[in-house]
């Protein structure tokens, strides 16, 4: 899913939070999305709404009334989770890389020092 649409998502599913259907107008949705442009929020309605992730009951010159579904909130927490895992993953590459570099610095140093005591 494109960028665009998961923002919206995100904002339809904290604006409606389950709670049934919601009547919205275009500068509440694009005031929560990151870039703040209402430039085509109709286009990305419909595609969530054919994704069935949200239900459009109506849209009228920019006023939507929304609700929703389970399938969107489930989704949307998903990309969550995978946002939150990934970040993880960088973290322990991370992590794991330095303490290589450490561990490789340590036995250089350690042989460097035998080898001194030898010669």
């Amino acid at each position: 899913m494109e960028e665009d649409a998961r923002d919206l998502l995100a904002a339809v599913n904290a604006l409606c939070d389950g709670a049934g259907w919601r009547i919205l107008d275009e500068s509440e949705l694009s005031a929560l999305l990151p870039h703040g442009c209402a430039e085509g929020i109709a286009v990305t309605l419909e595609r969530l709404e054919a994704r069935r992730l949200i239900d459009v009951r109506y849209a009228d010159g920019g006023t939507y009334c929304i609700r929703s579904l389970p399938a969107g909130r489930a989704y949307a927490a998903r990309i969550r989770e995978e946002a939150a895992s990934a970040e993880l993953r960088v973290r322990r590459v991370f992590r794991t890389a330095f303490l290589g570099g450490l561990a490789g610095a340590f036995v250089g140093a350690l042989l460097a020092f035998l080898l001194s005591l030898l010669w």
